[in-house]
């Protein structure tokens, strides 16, 4: 389980959305008031907590997959 991060307004973390717990998602919440700002489908099961370092957020999904955001504008 990954822990959630802190990174100015904003709080990271995952969360398995069904409860075949087959679809994990990254969401970006405000800080301040909790509401979601973007959520991401991964591709799989995190592998650690989220980290960040110059405006992006970068995360490792087991299976290989390493996504990388820009901060606040999250995917796409």
């Amino acid at each position: 389980v990954a822990a959630p991060l802190v990174a100015g307004s904003h709080v990271y973390t995952a969360a398995i959305d069904t409860l075949a717990m087959l679809s994990q998602h990254l969401y970006s919440l405000d800080a301040q008031t909790g509401k979601v700002e973007w959520k991401y489908q991964l591709k799989g099961p995190l592998f650690a907590s989220p980290a960040f370092s110059g405006g992006l957020l970068v995360i490792a999904a087991k299976k290989g997959m390493l996504y990388g955001f820009k901060s606040a504008a999250g995917p796409g």
